[in-house]
């Protein structure tokens, strides 16, 4: 029985070195996926920094710096800059129509 408990002890410790390695490759690819990217100042936010998350990372990016972030970010940050324009938009026309009615 002891025997046998050293042994998974072992590969556990296999995993755990694999794992590292893994993660340190990860970090690297990581680096290499970044991009420079601005956000618009008071775009989104009334604020000079804005948070995202992405991935359970949570990211605070200052507004009209230029940093450089994942890709995976930049396209949920402009997503949310082409969702912001159409809904601003849908609020004017909407408005316009209720001046009208008036």
């Amino acid at each position: 029985m002891a025997k046998a408990k050293t042994e998974t002890k072992a590969e556990e410790t296999n995993v755990t070195a694999t794992g590292t390695e893994e993660a340190e490759s990860f970090e690297t690819a990581a680096e290499d996926n970044r991009v420079d990217y601005c956000l618009p100042m008071n775009l989104l936010t009334n604020d000079d920094t804005m948070e995202a998350c992405v991935n359970g990372k949570v990211y605070q990016i200052r507004c009209g710096e230029t940093v450089r972030i994942p890709k995976e970010l930049a396209e949920v940050l402009d997503n949310a800059i082409a969702q912001k324009k159409k809904v601003d938009a849908m609020i004017k026309a909407r408005e316009k129509k209720s001046v009208e009615i008036s």
